[in-house]
C-alpha cells in the first residue's frame, strides 16, 4: 500500500509526487486519456461565470477560476492488464478539495534528454508508458520546483515555479537539472468537448523572472505555454489519434532552436515554433507563438499588471494543416488542457494564473 504524506496549509501543497513517459507529450496523452487509475468519470457541475466577466456559453472544465481545486499526484504505476506488461501511472496522493469523486488537476514533471526522450535515464523502465514524476518530492518540492494555490483570494490564484538556475544537483533521471528539457505543467483532464463547435480558453497571467547567470553551455532559457490535446482518427493506414496543439505565450530568445529539429514537409502553413509528426503510428504536435500567429499581446515580465490570454482552441485546431486532419470536425474532440513552463539550461521563472476558463461561445 502506498502511504500518503500530504497536507494542505497556507495555500501550499506539501508532499505529493510521482508519474511517468517516453516524452512529455506522450505522458500528457496518457494522463489526459484518463489512463491514470483512481480517477472518477463524473466531474462536478461548474458554477456560473462571475457577473463581472463577459457572458460565456457552457463551461467545459470542472475547475473554472480554479475554484475548489483538487490536485492529484502520481505515486506509482500499475499494470495495464494482467496480460499486458505496460505500466501506467496511478494516482495515490491528493491535495485540496478532492471530495465528490472529482477528477483532479494533475501536476506533472518530465525531464528529457537532449534528444527529447528518456533513453539513458536512471529511472528508465521499458515498461513504463510515460514519465511525469521526474522529481523527488521530499528533496525537491519547494526548492527548484514549487506549486501554491492561493485559495484565500477571489478568484483563487495558482502559482507555479521552476528554478534550475540556483539549484545544482542530479535529478532522479540521473541528469543535472540543467540538462535537456524540463517540463513542469498543470494538466486539466476535465476540459473536454467536441471540436466541431467553438472552444475558448481564457486566463489571466503574470510572469516573474529571476536573475540567471549564464553558467551552462548552449541555450539557457524557458518558454511559458498553454496546450490542448485533440483526438481524432487519422486516415488508414495511419493509426495515430493524438494531436497536440501548443501556444507559446512567452519564451526567451532562440528557445525553439534547443529542440534541434529539422523542418518537416507539412510544417510550413504557418510559422511554427515547433512542429513534428510521424509515419502515422505516433503523436503529432504543433506549437505556435501567441504573438506571431495569433497577434496576442506581449507579456510583461516582473510587472504587477495581469495580462489576459484568450485563445480560440477550436478555431486554431481547424486553421492548421495537420498531417492527417479529421474527415470531419464532428469526429474530433478536445481531451484536456495544460498550462506549463519548460526550461533548458538554467532558468528561474514563476507564473501566476487566475480567471481560468474553458468554455463555448455565448449565444447572441
Amino acid at each position: 500500500m502506498l502511504k500518503t504524506h500530504l497536507s494542505y496549509r497556507a495555500g501550499r501543497i506539501t508532499h505529493p509526487s510521482r508519474c511517468s513517459a517516453l516524452t512529455a507529450l506522450s505522458t500528457l496523452a496518457a494522463i489526459l486519456a484518463s489512463c491514470v487509475s483512481g480517477l472518477a468519470d463524473d466531474p462536478r457541475s461548474s458554477p456560473a461565470a462571475p457577473t463581472n466577466q463577459a457572458p460565456r456559453g457552457e463551461t467545459l472544465t470542472a475547475y473554472p477560476d480554479f475554484s475548489e481545486a483538487c490536485i492529484g499526484f502520481v505515486t506509482g504505476y500499475r499494470r495495464q492488464s494482467d496480460e499486458n506488461a505496460t505500466l501506467i501511472p496511478s494516482l495515490g496522493r491528493f491535495a485540496g478539495d478532492c471530495g465528490h469523486g472529482k477528477k483532479p488537476l494533475v501536476l506533472g514533471v518530465t525531464h528529457e534528454n537532449a534528444k527529447n526522450n528518456h533513453s539513458g535515464a536512471a529511472n528508465y523502465d521499458q515498461h513504463i508508458s510515460s514519465y511525469m514524476g521526474d522529481f523527488d518530492y521530499e528533496a525537491d518540492f519547494g526548492k527548484w520546483l514549487d506549486l501554491q494555490i492561493v485559495s484565500t483570494e477571489n478568484p483563487p490564484r495558482i502559482v507555479l515555479s521552476l528554478d534550475t538556475a540556483n539549484h545544482h544537483k542530479n535529478n532522479v533521471t540521473g541528469w543535472p537539472l540543467q540538462y535537456g528539457h524540463m517540463f513542469v505543467g498543470i494538466i486539466d483532464q476535465t476540459a473536454a468537448a467536441p471540436l466541431s463547435a467553438p472552444v475558448l480558453l481564457d486566463l489571466d497571467i503574470r510572469i516573474r523572472d529571476g536573475g540567471v547567470t549564464k553558467t551552462e553551455p548552449g541555450i539557457n532559457g524557458r518558454r511559458i505555454l498553454v496546450g490542448a490535446l485533440g483526438r481524432w482518427p487519422e486516415a488508414p493506414p495511419r493509426t495515430n489519434r493524438t494531436h497536440f496543439l501548443e501556444v507559446n505565450l512567452d519564451q526567451t530568445p532562440n528557445f525553439s532552436t534547443s529542440y534541434n529539429q529539422a523542418p518537416y514537409p507539412k510544417c510550413h502553413d504557418v510559422t511554427y515554433d515547433r512542429c513534428f509528426y510521424g509515419d502515422g503510428r505516433f503523436a503529432e504536435g504543433r506549437t505556435v507563438s501567441y504573438q506571431a500567429v495569433l497577434q496576442g499581446p506581449r507579456l510583461a515580465r516582473n510587472s504587477a499588471e495581469w495580462v489576459h490570454i484568450s485563445v480560440d482552441i477550436g478555431d486554431l485546431f481547424k486553421r492548421l494543416t495537420w498531417a492527417s486532419p479529421p474527415s470531419g470536425w464532428s469526429s474530433a474532440r478536445l481531451d484536456g488542457i495544460y498550462l506549463a513552463i519548460e526550461s533548458t539550461g538554467a532558468a528561474n521563472t514563476t507564473i501566476e494564473l487566475k480567471n481560468y476558463r474553458v468554455h463555448t461561445r455565448a449565444a447572441n
